[in-house]
Order: C-alpha cells, then structure tokens, then sequence
C-alpha cells in the first residue's frame, strides 16, 4: 500500500488522481483496449504488419477457389478475421485479438498439413492446411503503437 501525505491543495489533487488512476485502471485500460483494436483494423485495410512489412499476396489457386474473398491477403469472404477484432480487459490488464478457429495460422502461418492429415469422409486421403500458409503478422505493437499507449498511460495520469 502507497502512503502519502501532502497538505498542498494542487499536489494533494494531483497525487489523488494519480492514486485512483492506479485503484480503479479500468478507464486507462479501456483506451488502451481501443486503440489497439483500431490499430489492428488498420493493418487489415493497409495488408501490413505491425513492422509495416507488406503481407504475403493471396496465392492464384486461393483466389481461384474463393474468388468472393478477393485478393487482399487476411481478408476471406466472410470478413470475420478483419471484421471481429475485440478487446478484453482484466483487473490489471487489457488484451486484444480475435476469437476465430485460424486466427493463430494467419498470425504465425503453417506449413502444409501441419494441422491434421488423414482420410477424409469419403476416404481420400487430405490435410490441413492443403498448402503451406506463409505467417501475415497482425497482431503486435509497433513502435507507434508504443508511443500511442505511452501517450494514453500519460494522459490517464495526468491531473486535469
């Protein structure tokens, strides 16, 4: 437990908002939660990772077999990896990413039929994923990510 005694009106003030920033994180959590997901978002619009590396390109036979998910790379026809990034906050902490099943394939890539290989339900023999699946970072902070939570951090300490 932090102590301190100040009879000073505008340092006392300070201090106390100071304190209850550190009490009750969850509004300085909150910001931070929204950044990032809007940070996240527009990667997706900009097909680049945190580092601003360009994503792979889609290959020819991906597009071929889901032409309604166009050519930008993480963007499939149902949108949902670009479309379902959320945020979740906890007593001390805040995360972001997305619940999809192939979330983690996209974020760190897969080499083909790394994630299962057998038969399928007509008896032919099948793996997942049908090809090597190159890694399309999405979810890291870049250096002006770093300076923007800085910035919130900041702001939520700040007496005003």
């Amino acid at each position: 437990m932090l102590t301190i005694k100040v009879d000073r009106g505008e340092v006392q003030s300070a201090l106390a908002q100071t304190l209850e920033v550190l009490e009750n994180p969850r509004p300085m959590l909150q910001a931070i939660g929204e950044y990032g997901v809007d940070s996240t978002m527009r990667r997706f619009a900009a097909g680049r990772g945190p580092d601003g590396t360009p994503w792979a390109p889609k290959k020819a036979s991906t597009i071929a077999a889901h032409p309604r998910g166009g050519r930008k790379p993480l963007i499939g026809e149902s949108r949902a990896l670009s479309g379902l990034i959320a945020y979740q906050i906890g007593d001390r902490s805040v995360a972001w990413g997305s619940n999809q099943v192939y979330s983690g394939v996209q974020q760190m890539g897969a080499k083909a039929g790394s994630l299962w290989s057998g038969t399928d339900r007509r008896g032919r023999k099948a793996k997942a994923p049908w090809g090597d699946i190159p890694a399309r970072p999405y979810l890291a902070l870049s250096s002006k990510d770093e300076r923007a939570i800085l910035e919130i951090v900041r702001d939520h300490l700040q007496p005003g």
